[in-house]
């Protein structure tokens, strides 16, 4: 059975974390803003930022404006 967080309001939200989306692998929840979970996320280049679940799952990110080319 899956690990799950709760988020305001009581509803509940899978635990993503250790779980990689395109060069993203998610640290672990941050507080919620209310708009639903978001997650500590640590890009492949080493740069943290906080995503929505459902940034994660519908759009996975690839790089972002810290990311410095290879």
């Amino acid at each position: 059975m899956g690990r799950f967080m709760i988020e305001p309001g009581g509803q509940k939200a899978a635990d993503l974390t250790g779980q990689r989306f395109g060069l993203v692998t998610v640290i672990g929840p941050a507080k919620s803003t209310g708009t639903g979970a978001r997650w500590k996320v640590r890009c492949e280049c080493g740069a943290e930022r906080y995503l929505l679940g459902s940034q994660l799952r519908k759009w996975p990110p690839e790089t972002h404006r810290s990311c410095k080319p290879a």
